[in-house]
């Protein structure tokens, strides 16, 4: 291993260990923060540290840092960042060893989830949500007129019908946020592997423009959309979970059909911008067309007519 690789995780495994202190000192109640900044990082660098050095040694570094973890954080915090440093170690190894990008960000995503768990064991949703609400509500208030009432009624019903909603569909939120810590985790720490002259991934990922979801996911549509049919409350909540992971996942390969077709016409940063601005105008319909767009496209396949096209 070359000097530069070397000096590349000394300095992972240097900020792994400061970034896990910090989240140690930030429990409350006994309960770590399963997701955030801090966390990320972890997860990102152990991402990097199994790219660059081989799997007995990042083995042995994490079982280093296991240890003095345990004797030096709480139970609770030991947990949460241990799951992110097994999450970070599985993607590093998906990477080096060939896995497909499905199963590299459900392998890292897989320990998230339990720490994410013993988080809303400690501190259930409903209230997260409701104290969420009432900051809404609050705020709304200061920013209303004095004397307006009708403001404030309008900014409660709003919040209400969010909160009711959101509370139908956290399954899938908790999913869809477990995907995109994975992916920012995996495709970030790769970047920093690279950069620091890591060698031996298997298997390039291909560039967002070409990325494909499963055609599974358009089962888990089709399912559950028959679920929300059948009426039954309990059926109903299950299929509109599904209805929307599906739906989030179907408006990834959308956006990367518009990069696709984009290429080469409009430079990167310019793509960025049309995206950034889009979302912040009109982010619901952007989402919903790249949704329809992207399940479309397991059957069209719109980006190989592009390049067709443009070969004829």
């Amino acid at each position: 291993m070359s000097a530069r690789r070397h000096v590349a995780a000394a300095g992972l495994a240097a900020l792994t260990w400061g970034a896990s202190r910090l989240l140690a000192g930030s429990v409350t109640e006994n309960v770590a923060p399963a997701t955030g900044s801090l966390p990320l990082v972890i997860g990102i660098a152990w991402v990097a540290l199994r790219l660059l050095v081989p799997l007995a040694v990042a083995g042995g570094a994490a079982a280093a840092w296991a240890a003095a973890a345990w004797a030096t954080a709480s139970p609770a915090a030991t947990l949460a960042l241990a799951a992110w440093v097994l999450s970070g170690l599985l993607a590093g190894q998906g990477l080096r060893a060939g896995w497909r990008g499905t199963l590299v960000l459900m392998a890292a995503a897989t320990p998230l989830a339990l720490a994410v768990f013993l988080a809303i064991g400690a501190a259930p949703p409903e209230r997260m949500l409701e104290e969420a609400g009432r900051e809404l509500v609050n705020a709304a208030r200061s920013a209303a007129p004095a004397g307006d009432e009708n403001a404030v009624a309008r900014a409660e019903a709003a919040v209400g019908a969010a909160g009711k909603f959101i509370r139908q569909v956290w399954p899938a939120l908790l999913a869809l946020g477990l995907l995109l810590n994975a992916a920012v985790m995996t495709l970030v720490g790769r970047w920093v592997a690279m950069r620091a002259g890591a060698t031996g991934e298997r298997r390039a990922w291909p560039p967002a423009r070409e990325w494909r979801i499963p055609f599974g996911v358009v089962w888990l549509l089709a399912v559950g959309i028959a679920l929300v049919i059948t009426r039954s409350p309990l059926t109903m909540r299950a299929g509109l979970n599904c209805a929307v992971l599906a739906a989030a996942l179907c408006s990834v390969q959308g956006a990367a059909v518009a990069g696709g077709l984009l290429h080469g016409r409009v430079p990167g940063w310019g793509q960025g911008l049309l995206a950034l601005l889009a979302l912040l105008t009109m982010a619901p319909l952007v989402v919903t067309v790249a949704a329809v767009i992207g399940l479309m496209d397991q059957w069209v396949d719109f980006r190989r007519l592009a390049g067709g096209a443009e070969r004829a």
